[in-house]
This record gives C-alpha cells, structure tokens and sequence, in this order.
C-alpha cells in the first residue's frame, strides 16, 4: 500500500535529520565567523557529510576544510570521518544518502518478492532424520535431494515445516541489497550509534 511508502519515506528522512542536527550544533558552537542562513554555502556545510568514497573524493575533503576553517573541533571532523562508509566499513549510511536523495523526487515503490526458499524436515525415513533444503521457482517448489529418496518416501513419513523468507524492495531506487527491511533497521541502528559519538563536543 503506498502509506508504507510513506511510513518509509518519513523514516528515511527522519534518520538523515537527526545526523544533520549533529553538524548543525557544531556549528552553532563552534563557527567563526558564525552561521549566515542566507548564505548557500553556509547551509550547505551545516548538513552532515556523506560520501560513498571518502577517502579519494575532493568533494569530501572540501567539506571538512571547509568546517575545519571556521573552528569545528579536529576531533569533531576526524569522528565524522571514522563514520563514513569506506572507512567504517559500514554502507549503512551511504544507503541512507541514496534512499533520501530518492526520496526528495519520488516515493519509493515497495514490491514483495516470492519466497525464496524453505526447509522440508522429515522427522524419521529409513531409520533417519533427514533436511531437505528447497527453493521456490516460477514452477513451485524446486526440492534439491537424491530422486530415489523421493520417490521412496511414503505421505506417512512426512512432516512438512516451511520457513520461508520474503524480499522486500524497493522497484526504483538503485539500493545494493535486496532486503529493505533489513536495510531500515541497519540504518537506523547506525544513525543510533552515530550520535552518541558527538556527546562529548557539546
């Protein structure tokens, strides 16, 4: 239903401004000269920086100096570094980048895959437990074991547990993994554990 695509998008949004908040103390604290609203530049370095390279992207490195030159705290910038996505390790953040900068132009389009795969057990076949590992297909059930089981085992024997699990997508954004689920609350908990990190500039 798109009031899902909604429920994401504030979330989204909301997880971008809390990070945003962060650069904007900093520089309400620390800024000399101070914040000018009606300056573009100035709104525009008062956002927390996110970038997918970091490490090589001068776009990056202008934006620290940039913050460095009106008095943040090195400490302040070498944090903001240690959380980007190349240094981290974590994509978490660059994930969040991509899905707000989706968002300001479109609102997501979710879309539920098939199942994807599911667990048959057989408690007890020939004197054994056995675990048959399956997959769903545009046929149905693709049961990957030997043919002579199968056709050995009698409706009796049988006892079928289903585990399946569900892809959840976003149609339009270009997101590197297939799970948005996953992806939300990820992102959620490293904006969590972001903030904290900047406790000690206030």
């Amino acid at each position: 239903p798109p009031r899902l695509s909604l429920l994401i998008g504030d979330c989204i949004t909301n997880a971008r401004a809390a990070l945003d908040y962060i650069v904007w103390e900093l520089a309400s604290k620390y800024f000399s000269p101070r914040v000018d609203l009606r300056s573009r530049e100035d709104r525009r370095i008062t956002a927390f920086p996110i970038f997918e390279h970091s490490a090589t992207e001068q776009g990056y490195k202008d934006r620290l100096n940039r913050l460095a030159a009106r008095q943040v705290p090195a400490e302040a910038c070498a944090e903001i570094t240690a959380v980007q996505p190349d240094v981290s390790g974590n994509q978490a953040l660059f994930w969040l980048h991509e899905l707000v900068n989706h968002d300001k132009h479109r609102m997501p389009i979710l879309t539920i895959g098939v199942f994807e795969n599911a667990d048959i057990r057989i408690p007890e076949f020939r004197g054994h437990a056995w675990l048959i590992r399956g997959e769903f297909r545009n046929t149905g059930l693709a049961v990957k074991a030997e043919r002579d089981l199968l056709s050995g085992i009698q409706s009796g024997h049988v006892q079928v547990d289903i585990e399946p699990a569900v892809s959840i997508g976003c149609r339009n954004l270009p997101l590197p993994v297939p799970r948005l689920d996953r992806t939300l609350q990820q992102i959620i908990e490293t904006v969590a554990n972001v903030i904290p990190r900047f406790d000690r500039f206030f």
